[in-house]
């Protein structure tokens, strides 16, 4: 299962996208070290969501994010989850909305 999380972020705005790998889990495994970080830089949502108001023309925080993900398992038995990141490339280009993948291998992440 993967799912956007704040737990990587101590001031918990930024969000990361994060995944719990178990044939049965339970929700104390989302605080556990079940937890697996999939992104490689927290993304701040504060940033990038901001946007001028159709009808009244006013500065509009909250913007959609773009949140839909999804996962495929490979037959292979590589996870490739897909999410919407929004940190830009920083120094390069401003905060925007990008589709990642990523290869998660489950050798590298067993107990």
């Amino acid at each position: 299962m993967t799912f956007y999380t704040r737990v990587y972020d101590p001031k918990g705005i930024g969000l990361d996208l994060a995944y719990v790998s178990a044939f049965e889990w339970n929700l104390d495994d989302l605080t556990s070290n079940r937890l697996q970080r999939i992104t490689s830089q927290t993304s701040n949502p504060q940033i990038q969501f901001v946007a001028t108001g159709a009808v009244t023309g006013k500065v509009l925080q909250g913007v959609f994010i773009g949140d839909y993900t999804a996962a495929a398992m490979g037959f292979d038995g590589v996870l490739h989850p897909c999410w919407t990141d929004f940190r830009g490339n920083p120094g390069v280009t401003s905060p925007n909305q990008d589709s990642y993948t990523a290869a998660v291998e489950f050798d590298d992440f067993e107990d």
